[in-house]
Formats: C-alpha cells, sequence, structure tokens
C-alpha cells in the first residue's frame, strides 16, 4: 500500500497538532539469547512525549509513553532494509512528527527478530489506555526476489482515496484512464468524522 507521510504531516496542521517534551531513553542493552539461529542485541527503549490538538474548538491533551523492547541481529544483511526505512526519514515536513520518528528508531541497529511495544496513553482526565503489539519474526530466507513480486496490482484501490487526498493530485486534469475529456470532479476536504478514523 501506499504510505504517505506529507499526508499525516498535513492532518496534524489541520487538527492543531503540537508535539512537545519528546524524548527518548536506553533502560537495557545486552546480548540476547539465540533467534532462529542468530545472534541478537536485546535492548529496551523508552519514548516519551505530549499531544496537543484542536478539533472543532475542542482542545485536547494526551501523554504517550512508548516503551519498545527489541531483539535484533546485525548477522543479516539488513541494506535494502535499512534503505526502505532512511525513506520515510525527515520527509513528513512537519519538524515535530520528524524528529519523534527519529527518536524511536536511533537506537534501533539490525534487522529486528522479535519486537514488543508497550503504548500508554493518558488523557488530560488521567484516563489511561493501554495497547500491546507483539511482532516476531517467525522464518528467515535470505534470497533475490523478482522485481514482479513488487509491483502493484492493476486492481488496487487505495483504502485512504477519498478520506485524505494529496494536494498534487487535486491538480491533475485531463483525460482519465478511460479516455474521457470530462472536467474532474471537485474533491471535498476530509469531513471531521473522515479524520476521527484515521485517528483510531
Amino acid at each position: 500500500m501506499k504510505f504517505d507521510l506529507a499526508m499525516a504531516a498535513g492532518l496534524m496542521s489541520m487538527m492543531n497538532m503540537k508535539i512537545s517534551d519528546a524524548k527518548s531513553e536506553v533502560l537495557l542493552d545486552e546480548a540476547g539469547p539465540k533467534i532462529l539461529g542468530y545472534p541478537p542485541r536485546h535492548t529496551k527503549t523508552v519514548v516519551s512525549f505530549t499531544m496537543e490538538m484542536s478539533v472543532m474548538g475542542m482542545k485536547q491533551s494526551n501523554q504517550s509513553v512508548n516503551e519498545m523492547e527489541t531483539w535484533s541481529t546485525t548477522k543479516i544483511n539488513s541494506s535494502a532494509m535499512e534503505a526502505w526505512a532512511k525513506n520515510f526519514a525527515g520527509k513528513s515536513g512537519q519538524k515535530e512528527m520528524d524528529e519523534l520518528m527519529m527518536l524511536h528508531t536511533k537506537n534501533l541497529k539490525g534487522v529486528p527478530l522479535k519486537q514488543i511495544n508497550v503504548t500508554t496513553n493518558t488523557d488530560k482526565n488521567g484516563k489511561k489506555t493501554v495497547q500491546t503489539v507483539v511482532t516476531e519474526v517467525t522464518e528467515v530466507k535470505e534470497q533475490k526476489l523478482p522485481a514482479s513480486l513488487f509491483k502493484v496490482p492493476a486492481d488496487y484501490k487505495d483504502a485512504m482515496e477519498g478520506v485524505m487526498q494529496p494536494a498534487a493530485d487535486s491538480d491533475k486534469g485531463g483525460d482519465d484512464d478511460t479516455g474521457s475529456s470530462e472536467e474532474p470532479k471537485s474533491k471535498k476536504g476530509p469531513s471531521f468524522s473522515d479524520m476521527m478514523k484515521l485517528l483510531r
């Protein structure tokens, strides 16, 4: 699927989102037991920040703490993964978002074989919500893959189409893929409910 950081930054701007007090702390950095035959580095990092936003005149404040426990190895060729990850660095155009992403990845080295993310959000009333996501590699094969494997299918449909439309697309005119010469329909901006869907 397509993942457009500039679109996310545009959403932040519309909702007057502001990120402050972002910081990162390494709690653990040690050798870990082998996973799938690879010797990993076991690290635990805590990233915390405060996010404020204003939606239809209603101000909200949220404190977020993300505990990331990772087992990663440098014994797997990670050049392709690193190139993919760097493609997102600093691309949102929103300084605070870019800095926050860097805090989440700056201590990561090599290929993650297992990761446990525990995110605790606390709203302005003190209500807490906790989400735990566990990602684990179950098999590793190093081989060359055909370029056709990464080709976007002809019938692919973007799930975000109609919710957030990049500005560049709204400027396109002329004939569409069907050969029609009709004027392009005007695109409406995202509604309040649309923006809420993106935040879920």
